[in-house]
């Protein structure tokens, strides 16, 4: 568990960059100043990602057999994770959209678990998740 966190947390500049790569013929325009949150939510901004090999080979053995990554976040409000459509409980928003490109990169899937901040740190070291992706909510 410790290797795979500390694996994670070493990758996590590697993946940033890779992530923000980006090819003009894939690369949407972000939504209009002044567009609501759930407009820009429903731009699809993930699609152009492709698995990078030499960056999923960075990952734990354990972690590229199992092919996904249980991921703690705090959905809360725009514009970093929020449901856009409370009824389908669909995250969007910032948050989302970079673990998605960041598991295109990686060649896994994430598992996401819906946690409060103060949560996402003690479910890490108990298992519950193996990553996390949630900024302090602002009152």
């Amino acid at each position: 568990m410790r290797r795979t966190l500390l694996a994670t947390a070493a990758l996590l500049p590697t993946l940033a960059l890779a992530a923000c790569s980006s090819d003009p013929a894939t690369t949407k325009t972000a939504a209009p100043a002044g567009s609501s949150a759930i407009a820009a939510a429903s731009q699809d901004v993930v699609s152009g990602e492709r698995k990078v090999d030499a960056v999923a080979a960075l990952l734990p053995e354990d972690v590229r057999k199992a092919g996904s990554l249980r991921l703690g976040a705090a959905v809360g409000s725009p514009p970093t994770a929020f449901y856009p459509d409370p009824a389908t409980k669909k995250a969007a928003g910032l948050d989302v959209d970079f673990a998605d490109a960041v598991a295109k990169v990686l060649g896994i899937t994430i598992q996401r678990e819906d946690a409060s901040f103060e949560t996402t740190l003690p479910a890490l070291r108990s298992a519950i998740t193996e990553s996390r992706i949630s900024p302090p909510e602002h009152p």
